[in-house]
């Protein structure tokens, strides 16, 4: 189609209205184009000349266009996309600019979208890594199984050895004994460490060695499924246990120490029959209290072996929960048992097993499973 001549007209206030011209009527059928660019500069098109009475504040000129009374709605906007390809301007109908109560609007609306999303982001975190957990424990829940079937229905050493004993027997998670089962390049009589015993506490290149001295690696080799990923973030985890750190780097989940009756003195009974305990809910592995002794201090027992008493004072870890945590049982099946729960098991005798056995004392060999 044929477009008209273009002609300029006389300069008009511009969108600033910082021109003292007066706006022109546009009432009549056409377009007003804005012929200011982006830098000021006036396209290189064969054109009428630039007025002189420009708007002396922003340089903004203005350009009518007649369009005709009896041009059709489609020519009208094929001539808009013919101006605004030739002149890199904006062609308008009574539109307005973008005001500051409306860039104010949309802050405020990225503000309350990004309140509403960060939390959400932060708890979908929060979930994958309680998944990640409670793989792990069902992973450990089958190496529970699979060996109890090896051995006769009996479970393995629950690691109940005060972590400096090279005399105790070879356990679930690690072994101490240069003569059953410890790699050579760890020393006898300590817990072996994976890592090194200085900062920045990197990966030794024969770490797998430790986790590879406990019974259980032989059904479950991947290391991480040991380790819980928030607990591997706190700050007692990577420091030597001189310097504060835990003994015990290996694994996030403690045993039962119902296993073996909670021996002492240096004593290592034969661990129970899996077929012996009174339920197979009672309570087998779980994190122990990442804040036994205050913020970010899980204590110097709670993390000195591989096995833990099922009480309070050395509790079940909240990493994943305020209130409760995870919790393998010795059927294999994994659950999450809240503070109070977990409080109420350790009561001794006060359960509904024989002798007033509960989930967590549960011992084949006493009473009142303590």
């Amino acid at each position: 189609m044929g477009y008209p001549t273009l002609e300029w007209s006389a300069i008009l206030a511009c969108d600033q209205r910082c021109c003292a011209s007066t706006r022109a009527d546009t009432s009549r059928t056409g377009l007003r184009l804005n012929l200011r660019p982006p830098n000021h500069q006036w396209p290189r098109k064969k054109m009428a000349s630039i007025p002189n009475d420009a708007c002396k504040d922003c340089d903004a000129y203005y350009l009518n266009v007649d369009l005709g009374e009896t041009q059709t709605q489609t020519e009208k906007m094929s001539m808009r996309r013919h101006l605004l390809a030739n002149f890199g301007g904006s062609a308008r109908r009574g539109e307005h600019a973008f005001t500051f109560v409306e860039l104010l609007v949309a802050i405020a609306t990225l503000a309350v979208l990004a309140m509403v999303l960060i939390p959400a982001l932060a708890r979908s975190d929060d979930n994958g890594a309680r998944m990640v957990c409670l793989h792990n424990l069902r992973q450990m829940g089958m190496a529970s199984n699979m060996y109890a079937g090896d051995n006769q229905d009996h479970l393995p050493y629950p690691n109940w050895d005060g972590g400096s004993d090279a005399t105790a027997p070879r356990g679930w998670l690690y072994s101490m004994n240069p003569n059953n089962g410890l790699p050579p390049a760890f020393p006898g009589g300590t817990i072996p460490s994976p890592y090194s015993s200085v900062a920045p506490y990197s990966r030794l290149a024969y770490a797998l060695g430790a986790w590879q001295s406990g019974l259980w690696f032989q059904y479950v080799q991947n290391t991480k499924s040991y380790l819980c990923p928030v607990d591997t973030e706190s700050k007692d985890y990577l420091p030597s246990s001189s310097l504060g750190g835990r003994a015990n780097k290996l694994s996030s989940y403690v045993m039962n120490g119902a296993v073996n009756g909670f021996p002492s003195g240096g004593s290592y009974p034969l661990p129970c029959k899996i077929t012996d305990i009174w339920s197979p809910a009672c309570y087998l592995l779980w994190e122990p209290d990442e804040n036994a002794d205050g913020q970010g201090s899980p204590g110097a027992l709670e993390y000195n072996d591989g096995a833990n008493f099922p009480s309070t004072s050395e509790g079940i870890g909240r990493l994943h929960s305020a209130n409760s945590g995870n919790m393998l049982c010795v059927g294999g099946n994994v659950q999450f048992v809240t503070v109070l729960t977990f409080k109420a098991q350790s009561v001794t005798g006060s359960g509904l097993g024989p002798g007033g056995k509960t989930l967590a004392w549960w011992y084949p060999g006493a009473g009142n499973g303590n």
